[in-house]
């Protein structure tokens, strides 16, 4: 795909600034202070990628999106499904805009509706509704049960599978209290990446002696 292409159909026609290139620097100088190579990886190739819209708004340079911010790309055209999925919800047209924004910060989806006079309330049910509730949301950590559940916490801890969610934060199919908390488990596990599903199942097979799908198909039969 052409630079003047991926503009013209995943940008909301905004002009890339100095400020932003200088914006994605510093979240990949956070990644790099962290250490974590995945986030550097990721955040190197957004600010290449702003590198190049840069290049397009200022100097009419087209041509392909860069190979190696190629994985940058891939990830920004990816949310635009999501964003149409938004605006739909919100009563505008799905392919109102091609805002490729991040999603994932509700204050980003609050200021962006903004722009089309939909009001906070509004934005925050479509955040609620179209973002997190198909987002994965990783088990408590060890801290966060020990916050939420105080008078549960030692037995929650001592529990093994309830200290290796808290410890990874990767769902892992077991016998909840109610038959819509193992609904919202098994929903949840699904969200998740192949490879935490991989690292899930590996886990289930020692704890349980089967993976998580046939775990839960067990469980749910107790339940009807």
């Amino acid at each position: 795909m052409k630079i003047s292409q991926y503009v013209k159909q995943y940008t909301d026609g905004k002009r890339i600034t100095i400020l932003d290139i200088f914006s994605e620097i510093k979240e990949f100088v956070i990644e790099l202070i962290k250490f974590n190579k995945k986030g550097i990886k990721e955040e190197f190739g957004d600010v290449l990628h702003f590198i190049q819209l840069w290049l397009y708004w200022n100097f009419d340079l087209d041509g392909k999106t860069w190979k190696i911010s190629q994985y940058s790309v891939s990830k920004f055209m990816a949310r635009k499904d999501v964003w149409n999925k938004i605006y739909n919800y919100v009563g505008l047209p799905k392919n109102i805009s091609g805002y490729v924004g991040n999603y994932n910060k509700i204050e980003k989806v609050i200021n962006h509706l903004q722009g089309f006079d939909i009001d906070n309330q509004k934005a925050k049910e479509a955040y609620e509704k179209i973002v997190r509730e198909q987002k994965y949301q990783r088990p408590y950590n060890i801290k966060e049960i020990k916050k939420f559940y105080p008078d549960k916490a030692k037995q929650l801890l001592n529990d093994p599978v309830h200290f290796w969610r808290a410890k990874t934060g990767i769902e892992l199919i077991h016998k909840e209290p109610t038959k819509d908390e193992q609904i919202r488990i098994w929903q949840n596990w699904n969200k998740m990446s192949d490879q935490m599903k991989k690292t899930s199942d590996s886990k289930s097979l020692e704890f349980f002696g089967k993976d998580n799908e046939h775990h839960n198909r067990e469980i749910m039969r107790n339940w009807e």
